[in-house]
């Protein structure tokens, strides 16, 4: 009973949390059609919420893995090899969220050269983590000698992949943001300062979500909770099924809804807003990814 009132208590303080990002995650979103939201009974929010706090967790889990008080000092020799040891497994986190924004038909496949790189560059990768894993670093050198090739290969990797697709590049960028961001604050947890840097802490976040909002969530596929546009076909007959009529349907793509309306844009790229209540009929053509 005592761990099932341990995790409705965390639920209850990280609901109005994700509730808040949401929010902001959702207006950024927007701001690329010159639209808002502020419907405060919206639960679009919390889903959203709950998807960055999970990539937030992520970053933070992949820098606390690495920290040790007894490692981490204002002496920079001491601390780097944790440091860059969360660096490590911060790319890791980047090369396994990849896949979330590839499409079926890449540039790698119509580039055999390319993608005849990319093998080799992960062949050689898995190689050498193979190798290192039988390694014991003794001092800070070898910590260094051993951690620092794969970061370094892992980074070319994902330079090749976000020449395909932009947002791999910002997806790289953001996370590491989170892990210095953790590296620079996690020490200072429970310091009897820290509450002077909260509203610094909660400014970056509120920032973060907006940005969050604007460059990735329109990238993120709605299967993953993201806000990937899908295709819908609306109709003025009541019923597709027992209609005989040649039916004409137009097809938009919907960028956004809420409980009581479709933000749709056309093959003109105009966007706009439809009432629920007044569509008879409509059809999901295509879902996200």
């Amino acid at each position: 009973m005592t761990e099932f009132k341990k995790i409705f208590d965390i639920v209850l303080k990280v609901t109005p949390f994700a509730y808040i990002l949401g929010f902001f995650v959702i207006n950024g979103y927007l701001t690329n059609y010159n639209f808002s939201e502020y419907n405060i009974l919206n639960l679009t929010f919390l889903k959203t919420g709950i998807l960055l706090i999970t990539l937030l967790t992520l970053a933070i889990l992949s820098v606390y893995f690495c920290y040790r008080p007894e490692t981490m000092s204002d002496d920079l020799r001491k601390s780097w090899p944790s440091v860059l040891l969360a660096i490590y497994i911060l790319h890791i986190l980047v090369f396994l969220l990849i896949p979330v924004f590839l499409e079926k038909n890449t540039i790698f496949e119509d580039n055999p050269t390319l993608s005849l790189i990319l093998i080799f560059l992960k062949l050689v990768l898995v190689i050498y983590m193979f190798w290192a894993s039988y390694k014991k670093p003794q001092n800070t050198k070898s910590i260094l000698l051993i951690t620092l090739p794969p970061i370094i290969l892992m980074a070319v990797i994902i330079y090749f992949y976000s020449r395909h697709n932009p947002v791999v590049y910002y997806l790289w960028i953001a996370i590491l943001v989170l892990g210095a961001k953790t590296i620079l604050t996690i020490g200072d947890i429970g310091d009897n300062n820290y509450k002077l840097g909260m509203t610094q802490d909660i400014i970056f976040l509120i920032v973060f979500a907006f940005l969050f909002g604007k460059y990735f969530y329109p990238k993120i596929p709605s299967k993953y909770g993201g806000g990937a546009p899908y295709k819908i076909a609306l109709t003025d007959k009541p019923n597709l099924l027992f209609d005989s009529t040649i039916i004409r349907l137009d097809t938009f793509d919907v960028i956004y809804e809420n409980d009581s309306k479709f933000f749709l844009q056309n093959k003109a790229k105009k966007v706009f807003s439809q009432e629920k209540s007044d569509i008879k009929t409509y059809l999901i053509l295509k879902n996200s990814r």
